[in-house]
């Protein structure tokens, strides 16, 4: 489990704000927000790469403090990837199962799943972005840690990395506690058990299942300049000035209820 417990940062402004939430073992927790939210600054802090101004937090019930302990029981996929450049993609996955003493078949066979056996004799930096996130998921998954924290997991990922890594993290969460944060409306809608709001600096509990229950009430709509959700019985056949019209997303009911100070 991940108990965080009243985190607080700041660069040139407050990003967090006396965050705190838990995040249960055996399912998957996810945190959506805005662009500049504080989400990848919350997984920095929940890895031990950056230290809260204030707060702290238990990973697995070991207090942040303890540094060595708590990078032992986690496994993080940072907002960047952090590959060595210069490495062929096989050199980098033996380097990785070498210093990680990792089960070689598991790693090879979600290097299998995720289409990459084709790019073993390039060089890392040959690679397209999706292709560089497919390897550094690969190695994230692998780790057979209670704990993992993976941030925007999905970016620049095709349609179909997008199932399998569904699939995968599914299965991953089974006797694990998995946070990640997104802003992938189909990963938030096909895996997420548990979903959070980071805005304003605070984290809030969503209600996935009332949301849901009310979706077909609403709308989005465009006018070009900004997306608004408004109810159905508002447009009533009226689409005069707006740009777009379309059915909302789960994250739509999410930021846009929240822009409006819905619940």
């Amino acid at each position: 489990m991940i108990e965080a417990i009243g985190l607080s940062k700041s660069y040139l402004s407050p990003v967090l704000k006396g965050v705190t939430f838990k995040a249960e073992s055996g399912r998957v927790t996810c945190i959506v927000g805005r662009n500049g939210s504080g989400k990848s600054t919350l997984i920095r802090i929940l890895s031990t790469s950056e230290k809260p101004d204030s707060g702290t937090a238990l990973i697995d019930g070991t207090p942040l403090e303890d540094v060595k302990r708590v990078r032992e029981v986690i496994s993080v996929l940072y907002d960047k990837n952090y590959l060595d450049a210069f490495l062929r993609v096989r050199d980098s996955i033996e380097f990785f199962i070498s210093a990680m003493e990792i089960d070689r078949d598991k790693v090879y066979s979600l290097i299998k799943n995720f289409n990459l056996s084709l790019y073993l004799e390039k060089l890392v930096f040959t690679l397209s972005k999706g292709t560089q996130r497919k390897l550094a998921l690969t190695f994230a998954l692998s780790l057979d840690r209670p704990v993992s924290l993976l941030d925007e997991p999905t970016e620049g990922l095709d349609y179909e990395s997008k199932l399998l890594f569904v699939r995968e993290i599914s299965a991953h969460a089974h006797d694990k506690t998995i946070l990640m944060t997104t802003h992938d409306a189909q990963v938030v809608e096909s895996a997420c058990e548990k979903v959070m709001l980071l805005q304003n600096g605070q984290v809030k509990p969503i209600d996935v299942k009332f949301i849901k229950r009310v979706a077909d009430k609403y709308l989005v709509v465009n006018d070009g300049i900004k997306s608004r959700l408004v109810l159905r019985d508002e447009v009533n056949g009226k689409i005069d000035g707006f740009v777009e019209i379309r059915k909302p997303t789960l994250l739509d009911l999410i930021f846009l209820r929240g822009d409006e100070g819905g619940e």
